[in-house]
């Protein structure tokens, strides 16, 4: 039987032979697909285009055409969050106060969960300022909240929100990692920790894969896009999870002076 890992953190990326393989084949995968399906769903998209520019309002194809464009374009998203589980695509790098960004979530988190979940938060006073792009960095943060509120599987229980400051050393540093990103030892963090029905050791080794899927927290890529992002930024995602104990994620990600 293999130690349960539940009381201490686990990293991803991690530097294990495994996790780095796995990271290529994921970065392979998700630059390869979205390079082709970009080019098929532009030629549709294109067309679709043109079709509705020069069909007359009483077309009874004018609804059909205009389906076949939006979803294109939302497969074109779908791409593009493909690219970003391999820490690519395009970024809006500028400067971001944590606190300030994770009250805003929370303020709206909290309108979307049942009352009968908690949620508590404590912020570091003065904590330093990040590089990275705001929306993406706000993707990363209600992905966890998302997940930690579907852990709570009877719907009463207690999501614990913090932010601090860390030194952690882990090198070496992402090839991933976006240039304008600084490097170096100091970093922030917020964790969100909740008292759900937490993870095995297999599921947690598992949650950022594409499509890995359980009943609690469904399929998709939220969490692989989560971890592309941070990768991007220069940081890491530290979990800490053991069934019927809960689940805590720490987002690490690089500290900067500047302004």
């Amino acid at each position: 039987m293999s130690e349960n890992k539940g009381s201490t953190f686990s990293v991803y990326p991690g530097n294990g032979h495994d996790q780095v393989e796995k990271t290529a084949c994921v970065e392979l995968m998700a630059t390869g697909v979205a390079h082709d399906f970009n080019n098929l769903l532009a030629a549709i998209i294109g067309n679709a285009s043109i079709v509705l520019r020069n069909l007359p309002a009483e077309s009874p194809l004018l609804k059909n055409v205009t389906q076949i464009e939006t979803s294109a374009r939302k497969a074109v998203e779908l791409t593009n969050q493909l690219q970003s589980c391999a820490g690519k695509g395009a970024f809006n790098i500028e400067t971001i106060e944590l606190n300030a960004l994770v009250s805003k979530l929370i303020a709206k988190f909290k309108g979307s969960i049942p009352g009968s979940i908690i949620v508590q938060y404590t912020f570091r006073e003065n904590l330093p300022f990040i590089k990275g792009d705001t929306s993406c960095i706000s993707y990363v943060i209600t992905s966890l909240l998302n997940n930690a509120s579907a852990a709570i599987l009877e719907g009463n229980g207690t999501i614990t929100i913090s932010t601090d400051t860390e030194i952690y050393d882990y090198s070496p540093r992402d090839e991933a990692c976006i240039d304008e990103i600084p490097s170096g030892k100091n970093y922030v963090y917020i964790e969100i920790q909740d008292t759900g029905c937490g993870m095995t050791d297999e599921i947690r080794d598992r949650i950022f894969d594409p499509f890995f899927t359980t009943k609690i927290r469904g399929q998709g890529l939220g969490m692989p896009v989560a971890l592309g992002i941070v990768r991007a930024h220069g940081g890491k995602i530290l979990v800490k999870s053991a069934p019927e104990k809960g689940s805590t994620f720490r987002v690490i990600l690089p500290a900067t002076n500047q302004r």
